[in-house]
């Protein structure tokens, strides 16, 4: 229809040509044409065939429509992107070996190691193709304080994984790309709440100020700093009684394991945090140190110690510089059942008494 009305326009200001070839403004009498060489439509139109009428619009539409089909190399360079949609991004995740079904908001415990799966994404252009999805961009947006949590091995497959060390709220997003490179319009989020059911859960974490990556991993990377726990029918640095990197389940219960404490983080590359827990804890009164185990020539590191019981944070604490290899923070005491957690906030050089 457009191109009807823009050939009966043309006819229309032939029809309003004078003999001379100029087009007249009648209102005003004034000459604003160009001159016929450069306003003639044809080489043999002529004058008459500005009056002919006979014009079949029917057939210059279609010669038109011809016209503009005979450009293949055109379409193939500016493809018609109405038909290629942006991917779709979508995630499930779950507490790995468990029971727990797919989720994208989950409950777990400090400790767990939670799977993410990115398989349900597609490409609305082929929503069949299992390999549509080129690309998967995983990325860890929110954790809590303290946390170093990161996704394992890369976060760019279409599956990966997360240590959950701390307490609190983890946020996970995805992203993914079609073959043809196009980023997906949507974010797919996936939530975690952590909370722990402990009666003692002690945390240290550490900073390093010479250390310029401290969430690298690797040998020697970073500040190997160890938490310790000790009961008082031990010594420092000594199984069974001290719960640390060399004794991660000790056996101070009764048989099996109710009333044994873990260490269920170990970091050695430096930042932490590495993480103790106990239920059903003795009525006694635990200790707590850290020890710089190995500094790798990075220099000083300071550390910050927290104490949960029963969910609650009840006591957090930085320590003074601990200078080198070897430096040992005796740091607080912790009586059971009271709930009362003590300063202790000494810096010795190697294990005391």
């Amino acid at each position: 229809m457009s191109i009807r009305i823009i050939y009966l326009g043309a006819l229309l200001a032939l029809l309003a040509c004078d003999d001379s070839g100029y087009a007249q403004r009648a209102d005003a009498g004034v000459d604003t044409a160009a001159p016929q060489d450069e306003a003639d439509t044809g080489s043999d139109a002529g004058s008459g065939a500005a009056t002919d009428t006979g014009v079949d619009d029917t057939s210059v539409t279609e010669d038109t429509a011809t016209d503009t089909r005979s450009a293949p190399d055109i379409a193939e360079v500016i493809p018609d992107v109405s038909t290629d949609a942006c991917p779709v991004a979508a995630a499930r995740a779950r507490v790995l070996d468990s029971n727990q079904p797919w989720s994208a908001e989950l409950e777990a415990s400090p400790g767990d190691t939670v799977e993410f799966d990115g398989t349900p994404s597609h490409d609305p252009d082929d929503p069949t193709d299992p390999n549509a999805i080129s690309r998967y961009q995983w990325a860890v947006v929110e954790r809590p304080e303290g946390s170093t949590a990161v996704l394992t091995p890369d976060g760019r497959g279409s599956t990966t994984a997360m240590f959950l060390e701390l307490e609190g709220r983890y946020v996970v997003e995805l992203r993914v790309f079609d073959a043809g490179n196009n980023l997906s319009c949507n974010v797919a989020t996936i939530t975690i709440q952590t909370t722990n059911n402990d009666d003692i859960r002690v945390e240290v974490t550490w900073d390093t100020p010479g250390d310029e990556d401290q969430n690298d991993t690797g040998v020697a990377v970073g500040v190997d700093v160890d938490l310790h726990v000790l009961h008082p029918r031990g010594s420092w640095n000594s199984s069974p009684w001290d719960c640390y990197w060399l004794n991660i389940e000790p056996d101070w219960g009764p048989p099996g394991r109710e009333g044994d404490p873990s260490l269920i983080r170990d970091d050695s590359d430096g930042a932490g945090p590495e993480i103790f827990r106990l239920s059903d804890a003795e009525e006694v009164t635990y200790r707590v140190g850290v020890y710089v185990f190995n500094d790798h020539g990075y220099g000083p590191s300071v550390a910050t110690l927290r104490v949960y019981l029963r969910q609650v944070l009840v006591f957090e604490q930085r320590s003074e510089r601990l200078e080198r290899t070897g430096a040992f923070w005796d740091a607080a005491t912790i009586a059971w059942p009271e709930g009362r957690v003590e300063p202790v906030d000494t810096i010795h050089d190697g294990f005391p008494p």
